[in-house]
């Protein structure tokens, strides 16, 4: 999912302003150094593999379908 956000006309949106100060990247490394690695299973592995080929061939069977849907509604 994207969020987007608008920033108001006149605050750049990019240089200084969007900098974090210091305080803030100390914050963020902190949080990032307590976050765990992920670690799964060859068996949890092997279903999330399985899970995903399957939505991916379930996409694939729709793949024309959808294309014919969205060209009826450009016409």
């Amino acid at each position: 999912m994207v969020y987007l956000i608008e920033a108001p006309a006149d605050e750049p949106l990019s240089g200084d302003a969007d900098a974090m100060s210091p305080d803030e990247t100390t914050r963020v490394l902190d949080a990032l150094d307590r976050m765990q690695t992920l670690s799964w299973s060859d068996e949890e592995f092997a279903a999330w593999e399985r899970d995903r080929q399957s939505r991916r061939e379930w996409e694939k069977s729709r793949f024309v379908e959808q294309g014919e849907e969205l060209r009826g509604m450009f016409e």
